[in-house]
């Protein structure tokens, strides 16, 4: 996936409450089947649906920090983002859905073992990208590369002084490191096992869980 080049042809602006539908619409085309350990599992169905991950992509929708691309009047991307406080516990999260508590608990266990505010013990906030998703046919236009320059400036308003990514996807990672950010943790998927079993084995390119980082 290249997102050398820069178009004009969007606009990126702050994720809105009448946003959702066509956010969960772009999700369950794309990311909701697509992301790799999504599909790996069988997340979801043909149609995309898990309304626990729904629910979890559009969790941060009210801090007004998650941004989105527009096109001919078309949502055509979106990062959702959050702000992480360092006081923040690190608590389970229970769902319904077997297979996305499953995701759910590999990304705390990778919470804890990264441990964001242990690296970094004089910032007291940070700005997070959980998810960020970009329709295949804009791809190549500099999309991403715009979500994140938009998605640090809020960062910077709100005051947090560093930006971290979790990037499930190699092609993600990518991305992150092409932007200049900092890889700081990663485990390869055939490295978490549960009761001695490994739990994710995704396609290649995907081996491992990255998290990069960048100071603002």
């Amino acid at each position: 996936m290249s997102e050398d080049s820069t178009d004009s042809d969007f606009e990126v602006r702050v994720i809105e409450e009448e946003d959702k539908s066509s956010v969960i619409d772009l999700a369950r085309r794309f990311f909701n089947r697509d992301e790799p350990l999504n599909e790996y599992i069988g997340l979801t169905g043909p149609d995309g649906k898990c309304s626990d991950l729904e629910a979890y992509i559009l969790s941060t929708l009210e801090e007004g920090t998650s941004v989105k691309a527009v096109a001919d009047g078309k949502l055509v991307a979106f990062s959702m983002n959050g702000i992480v406080g360092k006081d923040d516990p690190n608590e389970k999260s229970y769902v319904d859905s077997p297979k996305f508590q499953m995701i759910l608990d590999f990304l705390l266990y990778n919470t804890v073992q990264c441990d964001i505010f242990g690296k970094y013990p004089d910032i007291d906030k940070a700005m997070t990208v959980k998810i960020l998703s970009v329709d295949p046919c804009m791809r190549g236009r500099g999309v991403a590369t715009k979500l994140v320059d938009e998605t640090r400036r809020i960062a910077i308003d709100k005051g947090c002084k560093l930006m971290y990514v979790e990037c499930t996807s190699h092609f993600s990672a990518q991305i992150m490191k092409r932007l200049g950010f900092e890889k700081i943790y990663s485990l390869k998927y055939s490295d978490y096992k549960v009761d001695g079993k490994v739990i994710f084995n995704p396609k290649q390119p995907h081996e491992e869980y990255t998290v990069y980082v960048q100071k603002l």
